[in-house]
């Protein structure tokens, strides 16, 4: 009898051992999953992240160009642009190609630094009075004398100066 159940013993120690084996390799094999799974994971990630970088690498270089195509498109309208008003259709209008007749699209402005800046209201060319171009401001105040009206002619406007005030 005492044989018996050191057998039966043996055979709970060896079922319970091959019970622990089996819970252990399931573990084993849950555990590979979930690294197979994190694995996957982690390269979806990944791609997102290189999808990602790729995108802003274009935007930046579509930005770019279209960055330089609208400062190239700037610099042919003010070439194309006679700095007058009027015009016949859209076309002369959007090309600057105003009647030679009429009165100029530029205005004035003085600056604090007492700097005046002429600028063309159709293609927003500039030139400013400290311009070390003298023929090319001598130009400008060309164009601007004959501006619309008389009161344009007017250089300045409200000028604010800052004046230290006592403490009192």
């Amino acid at each position: 009898m005492e044989n018996e159940q050191q057998t039966s013993q043996d055979l709970s120690v060896k079922d319970i051992e091959r019970e622990m084996k089996k819970l252990e390799l399931e573990r084993a094999r849950q555990a590979l999953e979930s690294q197979k799974i994190q694995d996957e994971l982690n390269r979806l990630m990944l791609e997102d992240k290189r999808r990602e970088l790729e995108t802003r690498t274009n935007n930046k270089k579509r930005g770019a160009e279209d960055a330089k195509k609208a400062i190239e498109d700037l610099r042919a309208q003010q070439a194309r642009c006679n700095h007058r008003t009027g015009g016949q259709g859209a076309e002369a209008i959007l090309l600057g190609q105003g009647d030679a007749k009429r009165p100029t699209c530029i205005g004035a402005q003085v600056f604090l630094d007492e700097r005046i800046r002429l600028v063309c209201g159709r293609c927003r060319a500039e030139c400013w009075s400290d311009d070390p171009d003298r023929n090319k401001w001598a130009y400008w105040v060309g164009l601007w004398k004959e501006s619309i009206n008389q009161q344009m002619m007017v250089i300045g406007g409200l000028k604010i100066t800052k004046t230290v005030q006592a403490v009192a």
